[in-house]
């Protein structure tokens, strides 16, 4: 998949919602189109804000080099009758213009177990659990996504968002999407900056 065409989604949570619920439940549409159709869109956070405040912004891209599958997505997202009022998606697929000069990928951040396993020697472990600190504090400056699992009733996670940058021309090689329409950070999957 390249992205060559893609769609807006805009959140205007009413009382009683929040962006982060409205974020959540795009995040999840995108999720059940990729259940059929693995690695045909990617997700993208234009506005989204990292640091003391994170933020998920209030417009999602979806990106796709099939208006088909973009179609779908605005299907999806247009069949959530008790949130119609407060996700408005464009009513046409739009092209992603020529001459791109910055390129993000947003990726799935993940924070590290803390188990002990049988070939850590007490110097790697005690890096290993460094490491997880480090990135426990990472997160929250990260905008997370609370995802309620379907299989298992009352068990949660975040899906934290992680932005990277690449500034000036094409971007190399593309990576693998995940589920949610995300990049690995060692495998970014690289989307238009429009705005």
């Amino acid at each position: 998949m390249q992205p060559t065409n893609f769609i807006d989604v805009h959140l205007r949570p009413a009382a009683g919602t929040s962006v982060w619920d409205l974020a959540g439940a795009v995040v999840r549409q995108v999720h059940g189109h990729l259940q059929d159709a693995p690695g045909s869109v990617a997700l993208a956070f234009p506005g989204m804000s990292e640091g003391a405040s994170p933020h998920p912004g209030r417009v999602l891209q979806v990106f796709s080099d099939s208006e088909l599958d973009l179609g779908s997505i605005k299907g999806r997202i247009e069949g959530l009758r008790s949130l119609a009022e407060m996700l408005r998606v464009d009513r046409e697929v739009q092209g992603v213009p020529a001459g791109v000069e910055r390129w993000d990928a947003f990726t799935r951040f993940r924070v590290p177990d803390n188990r002990r396993r049988d070939t850590d020697t007490d110097e790697r472990f005690a890096h290993r659990c460094r490491a997880r600190v480090q990135a426990v504090s990472d997160e929250e400056k990260l905008p997370t996504i609370v995802w309620r699992t379907g299989q298992d009733k009352g068990r949660s996670f975040g899906l934290s968002v992680k932005r990277v940058s690449q500034e000036g021309g094409a971007p190399p090689e593309q990576g693998a999407l995940n589920g949610y329409g995300l990049s690995s950070a060692a495998h970014p999957f690289w989307l238009p900056v429009l705005r």
